[in-house]
């Protein structure tokens, strides 16, 4: 027998959509937190390549006979900015943030297919059967590769899920399909953003603006 939209099958696509919107809050939290770590180490092995090449250029410049603490700074500058290059080849944060874009950009197609796909009339949407199991099967390999989310910021979201009621994504103990359920959920996330100040006049536009923040 073919499978048809239900109010029950809507509601296990929210499911997924919300746990793919977890995930790319994660992840764009780590790429803020990489991003910056591998600034400022850059910004500091710069800094201390250029402090031990301008003392080596000054005592050449002005025919200044090197002391013992100018070729202790010399040394240290150098270390500094070796340590520096080391850190960022051993850390290998571009690759990181570039691999956690990618990540981002699969799972925003996923919630925005699944976005799609709920906001259109029932009769005009595809197969009931043939989509969801796309959907599964296409959340489920992107499972089986996806990126771990640093233990900072799973405890921020999971932070921020206890605060709003959210799911946590692909928590057992948090899956839940009753439509009470996400009724009260949409409600704290109302609260939410307003108390934030975030507004819209399509409530649906709020609850995706939330995940956008």
């Amino acid at each position: 027998m073919e499978r048809e939209w239900t109010d029950q099958l809507e509601k296990q696509l929210q499911y997924l959509g919300n746990c793919c919107r977890g995930y790319i809050w994660m992840y764009k939290r780590d790429i803020q937190k990489f991003s910056k770590v591998s600034f400022w180490v850059k910004t500091g092995g710069i800094i201390l390549g250029v402090l031990g090449g301008c003392l080596g250029v000054l005592a050449g410049t002005l025919h200044i006979e090197q002391t013992d603490i100018m070729i202790g700074l010399t040394a240290v500058f150098s270390f500094g900015a070796s340590f520096c290059q080391g850190f960022l080849s051993q850390s290998k944060y571009d690759e990181k943030i570039s691999d956690l874009k990618r990540q981002i950009s699969v799972y925003s197609g996923l919630a925005n297919n699944i976005r799609r796909q709920l906001g259109q009339s029932r009769h005009h949407r595809e197969r009931a059967e043939d989509y969801h199991r796309w959907i599964t099967e296409k959340y489920g390999e992107l499972g089986q590769t996806c990126i771990d989310a640093t233990s900072e910021s799973i405890e921020q979201y999971k932070a921020l899920c206890g605060v709003t009621g959210l799911p946590f994504p692909d928590d057992p103990d948090k899956i839940s399909f009753n439509s009470e359920l996400i009724s009260e959920l949409e409600k704290r996330i109302y609260q939410y953003l307003d108390e934030k100040c975030i507004y819209s006049s399509n409530p649906k536009e709020k609850i995706y603006a939330y995940y956008q923040k």
